[in-house]
């Protein structure tokens, strides 16, 4: 019985040596400064398409009794954009962009075109509470934002205090 044909010059070479296994590349973060701008514009555009919803809503009625769903949307969106474009950019004058478009969005609501359309009337008490209820959180969330920038923690004496 006879085996395989060895050439003798393969078998006296030494193995090669095994190349390495490729690496999957590495995730990166994406830098600090496209956040910032991505968190921006994300809550720029949420504060402009709630804001356009809650005009929407301004005059909506379940019969012939008004609900208040205009001014909550106001409230609980305000604060929580401001809230995520804070928490994304890590910037507070940032974080106030958003309430500054939504606020844009009410005036031109208010305002009439030149058809002759008009979204919030001068009756509407529901729009005027919309306005203000939005624009109050908008303040509540700035003036937070604002105070705890302020703050500064109490100095300790030198050798004194927990280590």
């Amino acid at each position: 019985m006879t085996g395989p044909v060895v050439d003798p010059e393969v078998e006296r070479s030494e193995p090669s040596p095994r190349e390495p296994e490729p690496r999957e590349p590495e995730p990166r973060e994406p830098p600090e400064w496209l956040l910032g701008l991505g968190g921006t514009v994300v809550g720029l555009l949420a504060a402009v398409v709630t804001g356009v919803v809650e005009a929407l809503y301004a005059p909506l009625r379940i019969g012939t009794v008004r609900v208040p769903l205009s001014p909550v949307l106001a409230a609980v969106f305000n604060i929580l954009i401001i809230w995520f474009t804070y928490r994304v950019t890590r910037r507070r004058g940032l974080a106030l962009l958003p309430g500054l478009a939504w606020f844009a969005v009410m005036i031109a609501a208010a305002t009439r075109t030149t058809e002759g359309d008009l979204l919030f009337t001068g009756d509407d008490w529901m729009a005027l509470v919309t306005i203000g209820v939005g624009t109050a959180a908008w303040v509540v969330a700035a003036y937070r934002l604002i105070t705890t920038a302020m703050r500064v923690p109490p100095r300790r004496p030198p050798g004194t205090g927990v280590r």
